[in-house]
Formats: C-alpha cells, structure tokens, sequence
C-alpha cells in the first residue's frame, strides 16, 4: 500500500481527531460520582470512536472511486483530465472491513453482554459477568439457531455456497438498520428544516420552551416519587438488620453490614446542594437480607439516583434557555441594556443575523430533504424494463462528473445531514429517552444503549446513502450494462456486495422498502402519531415538543414561578446567566416580575418549585388541582399509566419514616457518644450510618 495524500490526511488528522472527540464526549456525558466503570467508558469510546470516522471514510471512498473510473476512461482513449489517486484502494477496502466487522460484533456480541452487565446489582464483576451471560444466553441461542436455519434453507434451495454466510450477516444486519433509519429519517427529514426555521422565531421558540418544561416537571416528578420509595426501602433494611443481627451468625453478620453500607453509599450526600424527597417505606420489609436481594435493591437506588440527577439538571437547564429567550425578546424592546458592547454585540447578532442564518438554513435542507425523499421513494425504478434513473444524486454522479473535492465535500456534507435528521428523530422519539445523553449525568446503561445506537445503524445509512446514489453493484450493472465487470466500484459496496444472492433481504429489500418513507412522511406532516397517543393518553410515546395550549399554558406557569423564585432568592444559575451579557432591573420581593410573557399572572396557589418537604406537601393538594382544572392529555396519561414503582412491582407505601439523611446524622451522634463513653469497645453489630 502507497502512502498518498488523502490517506496521509485521513491517518494523521481525522484518526486523531476522531479519538479526542470521543474522549471530550465521554467526558461531557458520563455520570460522576464513579458511577461509570472504566471499561465502560473505554468500549462505548471506540465504538464512537468507529462511528465517527464513517462519514470521513465514505466520500473518500466515492471520490476515489471517480478517480478510479476516470483514468480507466481515459485508458479506453478518451481525452479527459483526471484527479490524482489521494488514496490506495487497499486502505480504503482494509478500513472498511475492519471498521464494519468491528462495529458488527460489537453491536451484536460485546455491547448486549455489557448492557446486561451493567444492569447487574450483583457487588463482584465475576458475579455480573455470569448474570450478563446468563441473561443473554436464551437471546444469542434463539438469533443462532434462527440463523442456523435459515442457512440451511437458503444453501439447499438457492444453492448458495458456504461462502456467502457473511452475505447473509450483512443482509440481516442491513435489514434491521434500513428499517429502524427509515422510521426515524421519515420525522427527521421533516422536522429539521421546521425545527431550523423556527429557531429564527424565538416567539415559537419560548412556546416550544414552555411544552418542553411542562414534560420535564412531569418527569421530576417520578423521580422524586421513585427516589423517596428506593431511600425508604433503605430504611427499612437498616430496621431490619437492627432487628435480626443479633441471631446473624458473625461471618453474616459482616458481610450483610458491608453491603449494606455499599448500597447505601449510592444516595447523595445531604451536602451535595441535591435536595432529596423524604423517604417512604412500608411498616416492615417482608423479605430476608440475602446478598441478591440488596444486590437487587443496590441496581434501583443506582439507577434512581442517576435519573433524580438528571431531571434536576434538565429542568435548570429548560429554564435558563426559556428565560434567555425572554430575556432576548425583553431586550428588542428595551427592557433589559447590555452590560458592554459585546453583550451588546452578542445579543445584536444573536437577534437579527442568527435567524436570517437559519431561515437560509431552513431552506437549503428543504431542498436537500425533497431530493432525498424523492430518492428514495424512486429506487425501484431502477429495476423497471426502461431502467428509469430518477435519482438526482445519481444524476450528479453519473451526469455531471464532478471533480474530486466537489464529489468528497458533497458527500460528506450530505451524510452528516442524514446522520443529523436520523439522530433528531431519536432523541425526540420521548419512548427512546434510554439513547437520552445529558452532560455529567448519563448512566453506563445509556451509553451501551447509546454505543449500539451507532455501532447498527451508521454504516447502514451510509450504504443507503451510497444505493440513491446508484452505486451499489445491483445499480452499476444496470446502468453500464456490458461494461459492469470493469467498472471501478467504491469499497462500501463492495463489502455488501454478498446481499446480491440473498433472496427478499438483499437487493429486493433495498430497493422497495425506502419507498415507504414517503408514507412515514405524509403520517409526519399530519401529525397522526401524537393525535393517537393523545387520543389514548399514550403521550410518553410521542415526540418531545409536541403538545397543545394547555401544555403550552401549563409550562409558561411553571416557568414564571420558577424564575420568580430565582430572581428573589440569587439563584447562582441566574446570575451567571445576567452577568454574562445582560444588565436588568432585579426585582424585589413586593414587586416580583412580570410574567406578562409566560401567559400572564399564574395560580398563587400552586408551585412546583423543588422546595423542602413541608413545602412540598403543602403544594401537593394545589398540584392536583391544577393538573385537574388543565385536563390536558399529557397529565392525565400519568393517571392511567403504570409508574415505575409498579414497574418494579412494588407498591408505594405509607409515609412513616425518617429521611435517610437525618437517619445518618443521628446514628453518627449515637456512635460519637458511645465511643466517649468506651472507646476501647467497637462492635461489629453497630451499624453505622
């Protein structure tokens, strides 16, 4: 293999650079506190590290490819002027095996078994290990026999050889990624250029702001309601231990203290600025204190804990961007001042120039949507008697042979673009919050999700991508019928040119299922989805930001109170939001702010401010109520869905307990003053907390 100039580029530069970049996203992303293990972090970082080099490597594959062609046209006699080869075609065919049969086995093999091992509350890595193989044992026999089966079948009636096994992986794999992408780019494809257009009225844009508050708050609260039952299941494990240590043998006695005490070491400390629920428990704990029942309870205070982070930190972060917004419309008309000219600067630029941006944005992904929706839902032509080209990629290509550079920043600007509206619909899609990534607060079990996400469906798009192109090697023997064989083909579809002898899943599937898209598309633009989940109060299943005016109304309430307690306690979150460019008035307590642009003067009655507990349950009662004056769809789902207590098939008992917290400070005081008294005596059976 030669060493040219884009290989050189692509090993020094974007190889590097891909591997910083997932290093700055593991760091962004994953929770603190320890609660991602580094080898955790180490696979879910190669697999992005895999994903990202995907869109560099493909318009470098079809730019070479046109180079390729060119000089085997200008060999032919032709006079043509042909780019130089930048890249060796064995590079190009080595990365992407290796970079496909990673991403495979990781996406199919490594990250399900991590997944499940994560999952784990078992308090060794060897017991994890085995609950992670146990648990995905049924999954990887049933998908191996199913494969083994259907090879079977395909050898004895299509005759294909032995060797077309690894067709037959790609095809299957091909399927699942082609499918899940066309259901997700159908929303993507339509709302990104929306979602552009109105991020230049900031208008819409607060009342988005306001739909999305109003889920959020929804959210909080199941996770206090979670995190008060898993403090008062520790509660009443440590009532329990006080109860039946003394007729533990000593050796038990040890080891339940010990894991115990790791279990509770998942609850934040009270000095954290966290401020937790008050515990809830039943009157007795109905179980005996075996290592997998606290190994079990261990996994839901984890996973509890992390969900009471990251809700608490997407609720001050919906706020700060509403009441920027706010603060930006307030600013047009002269009721906040920049503290300097460049918050002045700042505020110009973001008012008037972002939003010409976007709309120009707006429009140029419209166009660039309708041409790859046309793409796809004409690929079939292809196969038609006249082999009808509909294809204005394939046009580009084929028609206008364009240079080198023209051909790689064309690709690559497109692939982003899919990667882009494919991602959109996912994290909008309310039902995939597991794939939810929020900075200093994401689990590992997201990040393996989230790791399996890119790893299964990033190259799929990419061959896509490559087949409204006509670039597959179905496509280039129907369109350069007799001189196929000599044709220069990209290394992308080479690698799957095996799904051409599968039956129904190979060429077949990749040809008539895109079509499907335009149906997904015209549901999208009639927004039928959010009307049927409204309909059967099914809202956790729609996408996030839709919602009607009671949503909308709701959400400005909790906002206007929300910064009204911020301005009048000095919230840290909002002096550091004023002091960055802004100078306003701050109110006093008698004459609180307007709320005038969150839909006017709110209920006094009721808050849903994160407060202390007597605040809290003297603001529950007004909470019911306005949820039942609101009626909206979205609050009364809450009542007919199963919470996560149910979930876990446990029932939220009657509140009778101590916060663990205040448990902890008394029985450190307790051990303080028996420790003054004896200091010689130390006794395993206290239970320090």
């Amino acid at each position: 293999m030669t060493l040219l100039v884009a290989q050189l580029t692509f090993i020094a530069l974007w190889v590097p650079l891909a591997g910083v970049l997932s290093v700055i996203l593991l760091l962004k992303y994953c929770a603190r506190h320890g609660a991602v293990p580094v080898g955790v972090g180490i696979v879910v970082g190669l697999v992005w590290f895999m994903s990202m080099l995907v869109p560099v490597l493909l318009p470098l594959d079809v730019a070479e490819m046109t180079t390729e062609r060119c000089k085997s046209e200008a060999s032919g006699g032709e006079d043509v002027n042909c780019a130089p080869t930048r890249a060796d075609p064995e590079f190009l065919a080595l990365a992407w095996h290796v970079g496909y049969w990673f991403c495979f086995s990781m996406s199919w093999l490594v990250l399900p078994i991590l997944s499940s091992y994560v999952l784990a509350g078992a308090f060794s890595v060897k017991k994890r290990f085995f609950f992670a193989l146990r648990d995905r044992l049924i999954f990887f026999l049933v998908i191996g026999v199913l494969f083994g089966i259907a090879t079977v079948l395909l050898v004895l009636r299509f005759q294909l050889s032995l060797q077309g096994l690894s067709g037959i992986l790609v095809s299957l794999a091909n399927v699942f990624g082609v499918f899940v992408s066309t259901l997700m780019l159908s929303y993507g494809l339509i709302e990104v250029p929306k979602w552009l257009w109105k991020s230049g009225d900031y208008e819409a844009k607060l009342q988005s702001s306001a739909i999305r508050a109003t889920y959020t708050m929804e959210r909080m609260e199941e996770a206090k309601s979670s995190m008060a039952l898993a403090l008062g299941n520790i509660n009443a494990v440590m009532s329990l231990y006080d109860k039946s240590k003394k007729d533990m043998p000593a050796r038990k006695r040890k080891t339940i203290k010990k894991f115990i005490r790791l279990v509770q070491a998942e609850v934040p400390n009270p000095d954290s600025g966290l401020t937790l629920p008050k515990a809830i428990q039943d009157e007795a704990l109905h179980c005996a204190l075996t290592e997998d029942y606290l190994a079990g309870l261990r996994f839901k205070v984890k996973k509890r804990v992390i969900e009471f982070r990251k809700v608490n930190y997407l609720w001050k972060k919906r706020c700060v961007e509403a009441f920027e917004l706010q603060d930006l419309l307030q600013w047009r008309t002269g009721d906040f001042q920049a503290n300097s000219w460049v918050g002045s600067a700042f505020l110009t630029i973001r008012a008037y120039v972002l939003p010409v941006f976007s709309r120009i944005a707006a429009v140029t992904t419209a166009l660039l949507t309708m041409a790859i929706i046309w793409s796809e839902a004409t690929l079939w032509t292809i196969s038609l008697p006249s082999s009808l080209d509909l294809s204005p990629f394939s046009y580009f290509m084929h028609r206008l042979h364009p240079p080198y550079t023209v051909v790689m920043l064309f690709c690559f600007a497109c692939v982003l673009y899919l990667y882009f509206c494919l991602f959109f619909g996912i994290f909008r899609f309310r039902l995939f919050m597991l794939y939810e990534l929020v900075p200093k607060h994401t689990d590992p079990f997201t990040l393996v999700l989230n790791g399996i996400l890119c790893s299964r469906l990033l190259i799929p798009v990419a061959y896509n991508f490559i087949t409204i192109m006509h670039e597959t090697t179905y496509s280039i023997s129907i369109l350069y019928e007799g001189a196929a064989t000599s044709m220069a083909m990209t290394r992308i579809a080479t690698l799957h040119k095996g799904m051409d002898k599968v039956p129904v899943f190979g060429v077949s599937f990749n040809l008539y299922f895109p079509a499907v898209i335009v149906l997904f598309v015209l549901l999208t633009l009639c927004r039928v989805w959010d009307k049927i989940m409204n309909m059967f109060d099914l809202t956790k299943y729609s996408f996030e930001g839709v919602g009607d005016e009671r949503l909308e109304t709701f959400g400005k309430q909790l906002l206007s109170q929300e910064r009204n307690k911020w301005m009048n306690q000095r919230h840290p979150e909002e002096d550091a939001r004023i002091n960055r460019y802004m100078s306003p008035s701050r109110p006093s307590e008698e004459d609180p702010i307007s709320d005038s642009e969150f839909g006017g003067r709110q209920n006094s009655n009721y808050s849903y401010e994160v407060g202390s507990d007597a605040e809290r349950e003297e603001e529950l009662p007004h909470s019911f109520e306005v949820q039942n004056e609101m009626n909206s769809p979205s609050l009364r789902s809450r009542q007919n869905e199963p919470t996560e207590l149910e979930a876990f098939g446990e029932e939220a008992p009657p509140e009778g307990t101590q916060d663990i917290a205040d448990a902890s400070r008394k029985s450190k005081k307790k051990r303080k003053k028996k420790t003054k008294k004896n200091p010689a005596t130390n006794s395993d059976d206290e239970f320090e907390f």
